[in-house]
C-alpha cells in the first residue's frame, strides 16, 4: 500500500472510533510525561499496550482501555528490548559522532593557530553541518530497523528480548524506506500541530498511530506470505 492509500484505510479505521483512541493516547502522553526520567520503566508497558489497543481497532476488534496493560507478562521482555534499542543509538552516537565531531575540531583548531579568517570559519561550519548530517543517517537507519519492536511484542506477548530485535529488523528490510515515506507524508499535520500549539496533536497523534498500526499489519502480511514461500527442495 502506498503512503496515501494507508492514511485513507486509517481515517476509514478511525470512523467512530475517535473519542477512544484519543482517549488512550493522551493517557499515554499523559502518564509517560508525569514521571519524567523514569517513564523509561513505563514505556515498555504502555506503548506495547497501546499498540495492542490499535490493533484490535484496526482489525475490527473492540478495544478496551484495560488493553494497555495487557502485555504486563512480558513487560522483562520489553524492557530489554527497548534498553538494548536505546544503547543500539547511543553507542552510535558516541562512539561515531562524538570522536569524529572531535576530530574535525581539533583539525580546524590547528588552522584557527596558523591564520584566522573568514573562509576558514565558514568551512568549519558547513563540514560541521554536512558530517552531522551524514552521521545522523545511520541511527536514522538503526531507528526505523526496530521500530516494529513494540507492535511485535503486542502481537507475541512470550517473544524474547533478542529474538524481538532480530524480527523487527528482519521485516523491515526492504520497507524502512517506506515507512519513512509515510512519517514525511504527515509533515502538513505536524505543522499544523505546532501551529496550533500542539491543540490539533490531539487528532494528529491517533491518525499517526493508526497509520503506523496498518503499515504494520501490512508489514505482517507479507512477512507471512513470504515464510509459507518455501522452497520444494526444503520441504522434502
Amino acid at each position: 500500500m502506498s503512503a496515501r492509500e494507508i492514511r485513507k484505510e486509517a481515517l476509514s479505521k478511525l470512523e467512530g472510533n475517535w473519542i477512544p483512541m484519543i482517549g488512550v493516547c493522551l493517557l499515554t502522553v499523559i502518564a509517560v510525561a508525569a514521571l519524567n526520567w523514569l517513564s523509561v520503566l513505563l514505556i515498555p508497558l504502555l506503548i506495547p499496550g497501546l499498540c495492542a489497543f490499535t490493533l484490535k481497532l484496526i482489525r475490527g476488534a473492540k478495544p478496551e482501555i484495560t488493553d494497555l496493560v495487557s502485555t504486563y507478562k512480558n513487560y522483562l521482555n520489553a524492557l530489554v528490548a527497548y534498553v538494548l534499542f536505546a544503547v543500539i543509538i547511543a553507542v552510535w552516537t558516541f562512539l561515531i559522532v562524538v570522536p569524529c565531531v572531535f576530530f574535525i575540531q581539533l583539525l580546524f583548531a590547528e588552522i584557527f593557530l596558523e591564520i584566522f579568517i573568514s573562509p576558514v570559519l565558514t568551512a568549519y561550519a558547513l563540514l560541521m553541518t554536512v558530517c552531522s548530517l551524514l552521521l545522523v543517517i545511520p541511527a536514522v537507519i538503526f531507528y526505523y530497523m526496530f521500530s516494529q519492536i513494540f507492535y511485535l511484542l503486542a502481537d507475541n506477548p512470550q517473544i524474547g528480548a533478542v529474538e524481538v530485535l532480530k524480527k523487527s529488523a528482519e521485516m523491515m528490510k526492504g520497507y524502512k524506506w517506506k515507512l519513512f515515506c509515510l512519517h514525511l507524508s504527515f509533515i502538513g499535520w505536524y505543522l499544523l500541530g505546532i501551529v496550533t500549539l500542539g491543540i490539533a496533536f490531539i487528532w494528529v497523534g491517533p491518525y499517526i498511530k493508526t497509520a503506523n498500526t496498518i503499515f504494520y499489519e501490512n508489514l505482517k502480511t507479507l512477512s507471512e506470505k513470504n515464510a509459507v514461500e518455501v522452497n520444494p527442495l526444503e520441504i522434502n
